[in-house]
């Protein structure tokens, strides 16, 4: 394949996927579970 043609299809297939597989994993920093910390959400119930 030539340098062109091969440019000419990084142009045309750059946003072609046809298969995608990922196993991601979560990696946490370690931290004491501190209760002043954990602040619960203000949910506010508004009727119309």
């Amino acid at each position: 394949m030539s340098a062109e043609t091969l440019y000419g299809r990084i142009h045309s297939d750059r946003n072609l996927v046809i298969e995608m597989v990922a196993e991601l994993e979560a990696v946490k920093p370690l931290r004491e579970p501190k209760r002043e910390l954990q602040v619960a959400p203000q949910i506010h119930i508004g009727y119309v």
